[in-house]
């Protein structure tokens, strides 16, 4: 079920009044178990080791390094918490994703802006009880050929044991929840957040031969995307579990409409 409060920039990033002390420059993590607490991040953060935490920060990246990655990014480092974080980049640009990888628990965080907000490419990932919004479009992106930018808030490319639960999900073109299944067989729970915007909102689909099993559950979908009869749409070959999503403003049960893919 959604939880008694809906995430807001209130409730999520950086906790007001905090005293942040600026830094200046990228932080590449080597050592397990290191935290990152109480800065203001003018720069990327790249984890690769295992159980970092980093906790009531703002990173913003800097200026584009002519590829594409996260503002934070995790290729697989098991055990990455990021908790009550603000996430938005400070030179916007169609190379940067909010938070990039998998093996990371995203709590109370509070992602505005890049390409994607969260882009999830392998198992053990979480995001909950966070905002995130406002994705940036742009009209051309290398990475879709020069063709304009395919902005998610959340794109699941595959993996395991993925859970995306009690969030307000917001503000982009192409889809609020993407389940792409596009590199590998994928696991996912989406239940008990507020979802709004997109094309579709929510979006299941598979590539290749690939096998995606789904749970959407205990949603509420806003009333803004592009095709407003389409909140939520799946490929007949998802393994998808759905019950108890309704609209947010009547209360109506959403359906998902299937696509033939």
């Amino acid at each position: 079920m959604t939880g008694p409060v809906k995430p807001s920039a209130e409730t999520t990033g950086v906790k007001a009044g905090s005293i942040l002390t600026r830094h200046d420059g990228d932080f590449t993590i080597t050592k397990d178990g290191t935290t990152l607490t109480n800065l203001d991040i003018h720069g990327f953060v790249f984890v690769k080791a295992k159980n970092v935490t980093i906790s009531n920060c703002i990173v913003r990246g800097r200026e584009a390094l002519g590829y594409p990655l996260g503002l934070i990014t995790d290729y697989g480092y098991q055990g990455l918490l990021i908790t009550d974080t603000t996430i938005e980049p400070e030179f916007p640009s169609v190379e940067f994703d909010g938070i990039k990888g998998y093996g990371f628990t995203a709590r109370r965080v509070h992602v505005i802006g890049g390409v994607d907000s969260v882009k999830i490419q392998g198992s053990n990932t979480v995001v909950e009880d966070s905002l995130l919004e406002n994705t940036n479009y742009y009209a051309n992106d290398p990475q879709q050929g020069g063709t304009p930018t395919h902005n998610d808030n959340i794109q699941i490319q595959n993996g395991q044991n993925l859970r995306v639960t009690g969030n307000t999900i917001r503000g982009a073109t192409n889809f609020a929840v993407l389940g792409a299944a596009a590199l590998g067989d994928t696991n996912l729970v989406v239940d008990g957040n507020w979802l709004d915007g997109g094309h579709c909102t929510v979006k299941l689909q598979i590539a290749s031969t690939w096998a995606e099993t789904a749970q959407v559950t205990n949603n509420k979908f806003g009333p803004n995307r592009a095709v407003s009869s389409c909140p939520f749409t799946a490929y007949p070959a998802v393994n998808l579990t759905q019950s108890g999503n309704t609209f947010e403003l009547t209360g109506g049960i959403v359906s998902p409409l299937i696509k033939i893919s």
